[in-house]
């Protein structure tokens, strides 16, 4: 049945000059959504994408009207996307002309690039965010002055919306995680806290069961076969020295030394000689860990009665480590061993209200920190040391959710409203560090001063100058780029490679990756250079697995900065973690290469394979395929033709790595044919030419991606259309400064959504 056209609608005046500006692109004529974009649309599309009835569920028919395209903006943009890719409509479908599909591919881009803004600024809201566990790990460090990765036990953070794992959309607080922190906080506090040695004496008539018979100065006598216990509680896990004094009422008398029911030691008592010494004594040397303990006493069967005085045991402490002592002295504001002067209670308020100041990342108020000091309290009617009471006090706070989660005032309405000083400080923080903010940091905020532009500006530049800016390259690129896992669950040094693929080629591999984007950051470059540079970063073992020259002048484990000779590894996509991570093992793969540069350094996922799809074909009448021959066979089947026409020379351009990002210029014994071609046309060749291409017809969608990936990491949160606004002020900002890292951290961090939030009804 024909369908007509929807009656034209009007627009607003604002959406109308926005397309007479833009949307002529080099038509010369102004181009009308419902008269002249719709109706291709309608006539090539409606089949497959009928409002409601949707085979692909994409159902951007729906926008009859120019204004419908606002409330599905990402959608739309796939659809300019595979448009000019050639990969819609289906080979089998109707297609367009040329002219009628570059007129819907540009009228869309310019519409969604012009009309970014319309809607207004943006702020959303940012739900509170768990740390992860690097955050956890660093704020422990920069809190308590240990750094010990009590975070490896806890269950892996997933990442989601836009791949990273700060997102507070993902990180849930399950049950085992919890079990993990609250054992964490003890090994803490442990790791961060010196307690006195332990001096235990008890009198052995105070044993349990209550003596009936002889006693005598705190001795008891014990019959053959009479056991008796007590309980202590031993702080710190180490090894301890029982020393028992005790006189055998016969010839002899055999024990056994038992904690916690199991024996520990053997002891054999005899008569005392008459020399005037009153006991015999004995000792043993136990391992024990934190926790009350039963230690037991009994008298074996078949000797004499014993008769047993006061029993002691004593720890053997270790050194106590520079490390130790630092940490002690952080949270105490005093030295090991040095006593509490005064009332402890008020010793033990100070410290809480200084330490659960720094963990809460905000001002508190002083009966924010009553329910620690009756943690503190128990232990002390235990007859704990001072330390061990500050122990349990101080791992309430690390298990408190103020702690655990970056919590935000709630947006109150729909209006948007700026963050506080000491919410801007932590965002800040955890954006570039990583971690709790600084002293600095807290300072500016305590003083109202941290929302100041310029103040906030020169506080980008200290932190990106800083080392510890390192932390942020590396979980940003290690993410974004999917490297992090290169050598252990991505292309996994295997034992049937590793006479060349060793763990640590694949160490430096990550490491080449992050190193680079961190240059970019501390030196202010620009960012297109991770598509393209004449340099990157190597020790000579890399550059030795690479068969570069420069190998012989590098130390073998130290990465220095490395001019290349020619364009083939500048960029990402000369870099062996990409490389190994988008192959299989011992095998190229086009197809997977071609994909990950459209979905992760374009932005634009490929859609899965259909369903059933074979194998590809790796022989025929005998004669090993090269790749290029198989996915020439591949691309038969018509059902796989349009993303293959796509992806497939992309990927062909990166053949001249192997597997692991080696060079080679064979494939069973034929030259590899490193060329190809864009649906659109452009041609290239090799990794230099397709890089080329890449910035000459990709570079808006690659600045795009760039700063989508790096917004939504910013932010914790995934991204959606309203986001636009502020995406594409970043890129205008961007443009006009030759593409300079440092213009988009601090773009960023200015943006209307890092400094504000807004309250998000559900239904949004």
């Amino acid at each position: 049945m024909d369908r007509v056209a929807p009656t034209p609608r009007p627009v607003s005046f604002r959406s109308v000059a926005a397309l007479m500006l833009s949307a002529s692109v080099s038509f010369g004529v102004a181009v009308d959504y419902q008269n002249d974009i719709y109706p291709i649309l309608d006539r090539l599309c409606y089949d497959c994408h009928e409002p409601g009835n949707s085979d692909g569920d994409i159902p951007f028919m729906e926008a009859e009207t120019v204004e419908g395209i606002q409330n599905m903006r990402t959608v739309w943009r796939s659809v300019a996307f595979q448009i000019r890719n050639r990969t819609m409509p289906p080979p089998k479908k109707k297609q367009p002309t040329e002219e009628e599909r570059e007129l819907v591919a540009s009228w869309i881009e310019n519409y969604l690039r012009d009309t970014a803004c319309d809607a207004g600024p943006y702020a959303g809201n940012v739900m509170a965010r768990r740390l992860n566990r690097l955050e956890f790990d660093r704020t422990i460090r920069d809190l308590c002055g240990v750094e010990l990765n009590f975070s490896e036990s806890f269950p892996a953070d997933s990442g989601t919306g836009e791949g990273f794992d700060n997102n507070g959309e993902s990180l849930f607080l399950p049950p085992v995680l919890m079990e993990r922190y609250l054992e964490a906080a003890q090994k803490i506090v442990d790791a961060a806290i010196v307690t006195p040695p332990l001096q235990w004496r008890k009198a052995a008539s105070a044993f349990e069961p209550q003596a009936s018979g002889y006693q005598k100065d705190g001795a008891r006598r014990l019959a053959p076969g009479e056991k008796v216990n007590a309980y202590i509680s031993i702080y710190v896990d180490g090894n301890y020295e029982v020393v028992l004094p005790g006189l055998a009422s016969g010839n002899f008398s055999a024990i056994n030394l038992q904690v916690d029911g199991l024996t520990a030691e053997k002891m054999v008592f005899t008569r005392r000689p008459k020399n005037g010494q009153r006991f015999d004594e004995k000792r043993a040397e136990l391992k024990m860990t934190r926790g009350v303990h039963a230690i037991s006493i009994e008298v074996a069967k078949g000797g004499s009665p014993l008769e047993l005085g006061e029993i002691a045991l004593r720890e053997k402490p270790k050194a106590i480590t520079e490390e130790k002592a630092a940490s002690h002295q952080k949270i105490f504001d005093f030295s090991p061993g040095q006593r509490v002067e005064g009332d402890p209670r008020a010793a033990a308020t100070d410290i809480l209200m200084k330490f659960v100041r720094s963990a809460y990342r905000r001002p508190i108020e002083r009966g924010e920190v009553d329910r620690f000091l009756q943690l503190f309290d128990r232990g002390a009617r235990r007859g704990d040391p001072f330390e061990e009471c500050m122990k349990l006090a101080l791992k309430g706070v690390l298990v408190s959710p103020d702690f655990l989660f970056r919590i935000e005032t709630p947006p109150a309405s729909e209006a948007i409203q700026p963050i506080t000083n000491h919410e801007l400080a932590s965002r800040l923080s955890y954006f570039l560090w990583s971690t709790m903010p600084d002293a600095e940091l807290t300072r500016l905020a305590d003083e109202g001063k941290l929302n100041d532009e310029k103040v906030l500006t020169a506080q980008v530049d200290r932190m990106l100058a800083d080392s510890q800016s390192e932390v942020f390259a590396r979980a940003f690129i290690g993410q974004w780029l999917g490297t992090k896992d290169v050598g252990g669950r991505v292309a996994p040094t295997a034992n049937d490679v590793q006479k060349y693929y060793k763990p640590e080629i694949a160490a430096d591999m990550r490491e080449e990756a992050w190193r680079f984007f961190h240059h970019l950051l501390t030196d202010n470059r620009n960012l297109l250079e991770l598509v393209d540079a004449e340099y990157t970063f190597l020790t000579g073992r890399l550059a030795s697995f690479y068969e570069l020259p420069q190998a012989k002048k590098l130390p073998d484990a130290e990465f220095q900065k490395v001019a290349l000779n020619d364009r083939t590894r500048g960029g990402v996509l000369g870099m062996g973690a990409v490389l190994a991570l988008t192959s299989h093992h011992k095998k190229t793969s086009p197809v997977l290469r071609g994909a990950w540069v459209f979905d992760t350094l374009i932005g634009t996922p490929i859609p899965p394979p259909p369903p059933g799809v074979p194998p590809l074909q790796e022989k025929k009448k005998g004669k090993k395929l090269t790749d290029r021959e198989q996915l020439q066979l591949h691309r038969e089947d018509a059902n796989c033709m349009s993303c293959h026409q796509l992806i497939d020379p992309v990927g062909f351009g990166l053949q001249n790595f192997d597997f692991v990002g080696r060079w080679r210029d064979e494939q069973h014994g034929q030259p590899i044919d490193t060329a190809g071609k864009f649906p659109t046309g452009e041609s290239f060749s090799g990794p230099g030419e397709l890089k080329r291409a890449l910035l000459e017809t990709r570079k808006p969608e690659i600045v795009r991606n760039i700063v989508r990936k790096l917004l939504a990491y910013g932010l914790g949160r995934g991204l959606d259309d309203r986001d636009d606004c502020t995406i594409r002020e970043l890129e205008l900002a961007l443009e006009e400064n030759g593409y300079r890292s440092h213009i988009l951290v601090k773009g960023i961090v200015l943006s209307t959504p890092f400094r504000n939030r807004q309250f998000v009804p559900d239904s949004e």
